[in-house]
This record gives C-alpha cells, structure tokens and sequence, in this order.
C-alpha cells in the first residue's frame, strides 16, 4: 500500500507538468489578451504594463519563469485584480466550491441510494418503471437546463427559494440540486444494478432462508456487497461535482472557483487561468488515489502490485 502510494504520488509531477505546459501555451495562443478590453489606456501605459508582467518577453521564457513560480506554489498576480496574488483569491474561493460540491454529494447520495435500493427491491414493477425513468431523465438533462428550470418553478413562479446568492441556507438549496441531480441519477442506476446483481448471490439467500430481516438483508449483506462499483463512481463524480460548478456557479452568482474561472476565460486573465486549471488537476489526482485506496480496503482481492 506505502509503496503504491508513493508511486502514485510521483506520477503526479510528469502528469501535472504536462497539464500546466498544455494550459500555458493554449491560454496564450489564443487570440486577445487581459489588456485589450482596456480601449482608453495609453500605448505607453499598456507598454509599461506589460513589462511588468513579463509579457513583452518572449514565449518560452515566460514558460519557464512561470513554472519556476508554480514549483514554489507562486501562480502570481492576477493580470485583472492585482490586490490578490491567485493563490490568495484560490484560497478564498475554494471552500465556497466545495461546500457546493459536498452538498450536491450528499442530495446526490441521498437519492441515488434511496432510489436505487427501492428500484432493485421492486424490481420490474410500476415504482422501479418510474424511478428508471428518473434515472435516465436526469442523466440526459444537463445542470445548465436543470438551473433554469429550478430558478422558474421555486424562485420566479412559487417564490419559495431565492434566485442566487451564497449568504444564506435558502440560497444552497437550488445550486445544490442543480449540480447533483444528475449525479443521483447515475447513483440510481449503479446501486439498483448492484443490488440486484448482489442478490443472486448464494449468501444472500442463506442469509433470507434462515429468517433475516428484510432491513438487515439490505444494510449488512446487500448494501455492503453493492458499495464497490459506487465508491469507483465516486472518485470521477466528486471531481465532477467539483469542476462542473462553473456552469452553476455563474447561473446562480455564486463566488466560487467556478465563476472566477469564467470570468478569468473571458478576461484572458492567463494566471488565474493556469492557477485554477492547476489546483483541479491536483483535487482530481488526489480524490482519484483515494478511491484507490478504499476499494483497497472494500475488496481484499485487489492487489497493488
């Protein structure tokens, strides 16, 4: 296990190194730059800015002195909000996002192992019709559909919720669905297959032919045979949770990593750009060993080898 982990850890660095070369030099082949939507400012003065934030060198010497800085964990100064380095607006707008991602989890949980266990245990019935139909419903709604929609019916037509907004417990309630409605869905599916899968098992029926409970057939036997194939979902959901709030972080004016990356894209503010790009490539590699490591533990079968 020690000696997987440390591997896995050192292929981080090519893997991460690739990720920031590839940022870098799309971010600055693309066309505009963070100072041109600044029309009124003099050619001198846009001289002088870029000078002090090297772009008047060339290409690769940028590259260089930019990961010299990410090395040390500097991403320097935002080209757009010089009062912040990035790694202070980061630091700031992280747990904004992952407080959104571990609600979203959590409604996603909750649902999708509801729904999945009443699916499996009704199987081929009018109740698993419906909640299969769920399933796919929300796997083929994507969250920028599903945010307006919850914003039309709660907050515009019922005035229940509030549209946007991060201040208060009601404003966490639509951005939360929104993001993880499509998660559950893919929960449903997994735990109902599982489920069903898991009770064709010898063991299983041993375990009902000897008088056990239906509520302990489920949370001992059933679920704890069912949980492999969620906890290798979860390690690409949990990332994807976390990395699709841009799309629902900017409908509901959330501040959060999400929405300073749009803003960030359409600003060409190329730091914060690569900044962000950086710390979601690290949560992505490190929630991915986790899951690893759990399966681990679930399945004894597996080898790290």
């Amino acid at each position: 296990m020690k000696k997987y982990i440390i591997r896995k850890l050192f292929l981080f660095i090519p893997i991460l190194l690739a990720i920031i070369t590839l940022t870098f030099f799309m971010v600055r082949l693309a066309p505009g730059g963070p100072f041109d939507r600044d029309k009124n400012v003099p050619e001198e003065v846009q001289r002088n800015l870029e000078e002090y934030y090297h772009l008047d060198e060339s290409l690769l010497k940028q590259y260089f002195r930019y990961l010299y800085g990410v090395i040390q964990f500097d991403f320097g100064p935002s080209f757009r909000k010089p009062s912040y380095t990035i790694r202070e607006w980061i630091f700031m707008r992280i747990p904004i996002s992952f407080e959104l991602g571990i609600y979203s989890l959590i409604f996603a949980l909750f649902v999708g192992c509801t729904c999945g266990v009443v699916s499996a245990f009704y199987q081929n019935t009018w109740i698993d019709t419906c909640l299969t139909s769920f399933a796919v419903l929300g796997i083929c709604i994507p969250s920028f559909v599903i945010g307006p929609i919850l914003v039309l019916v709660f907050a515009l037509h019922w005035e229940i919720l509030p549209v946007a907004g991060w201040d208060f417990p009601q404003q966490k309630i639509l951005p939360s669905i929104s993001l993880g409605f499509i998660y559950s869905a893919y929960i449903t599916r997994i735990i109902r297959s599982s489920i069903i899968e898991v009770l064709k098992k010898d063991y299983i029926r041993t375990a009902i032919s000897k008088g056990a409970s239906v509520r302990r057939v489920i949370l001992i036997h059933t679920l704890k045979g069912a949980l492999q194939p969620l906890v290798t979902f979860l390690g690409p959901a949990t990332a994807g949770l976390l990395t699709g709030s841009f799309i629902v972080e900017t409908i509901f004016q959330i501040p959060g990593l999400g929405r300073e990356f749009v803003e960030a894209t359409f600003n060409r503010d190329y730091t914060m750009i690569i900044g962000i790009v950086f710390v979601y490539a690290l949560l992505i590699l490190l929630l991915n060993l986790i899951v690893d490591i759990i399966q681990g533990y679930l399945d004894p079968r597996i080898s790290y080898e």
